[in-house]
């Protein structure tokens, strides 16, 4: 599966997807009930923007391809939980490897200078185990897209530019401006 999103959140939840123990119900209807038991129908309603009574009579519904993809993130961010938040914390406790493969203009500041060159820029690192466990708990939290991006942006700081400055540099800081794509792989 190689889905590519501009959300930080969504994709933890697609990299997470590949480590699933259990297929989720493959139906939408079927992950439309799911959801309205695990979340509730008045709070699945409100994520899917639909009213309690559609989700109550699942089967009067006119699944669209984009409440068919609301559906389906809705199941990605919720799907094994608990057995998600084990595999982070093996992660952070053997640093393991996590890469973040991204497209994005952003900004940098370090001892040298600055840059804000709006070109797109294409780049792989690796994370440094702190940034790892820093991002793993936001998303556990459900935490912003603005947060989760500030610690996506600091890890890029440290992972890629800190191992390009000089010895008597600090690491730089980046400010995501517009994020093309992003991927992550563990």
């Amino acid at each position: 599966m190689n889905v590519l999103t501009q959300s930080v959140s969504e994709a933890l939840d697609i990299a997470d997807q590949r480590h699933w123990t259990k297929a989720p119900p493959r139906s939408h209807t079927n992950r439309l009930r799911y959801l309205a038991t695990r979340l509730g129908t008045s709070n699945a309603a409100d994520r899917l923007h639909l009213s309690p009574g559609d989700v109550r009579n699942v089967g009067h519904i006119n699944f669209t391809n984009d409440l068919r993809s609301a559906i389906d993130r809705e199941v990605r961010r919720i799907w094994q939980f608990t057995e998600r938040q084990q595999l982070h914390e093996t992660l952070v406790r053997d640093n393991g490897q996590v890469i973040v493969r991204f497209r994005a203009r952003f900004g940098f500041s370090a001892a040298r200078g600055s840059s804000n060159d709006s070109r797109l820029r294409f780049l792989a690192p690796q994370l440094l185990p702190q940034h790892t466990a820093e991002l793993f708990e936001a998303r556990h939290r459900d935490a912003s897209e603005d947060e989760l991006r500030r610690i996506l942006g600091d890890a890029i700081g440290a992972a890629y530019f800190f191992q390009r400055l000089g010895p008597h540099q600090t690491q730089a800081a980046v400010a995501i401006a517009k994020l093309d794509f992003v991927e992550f792989r563990y």
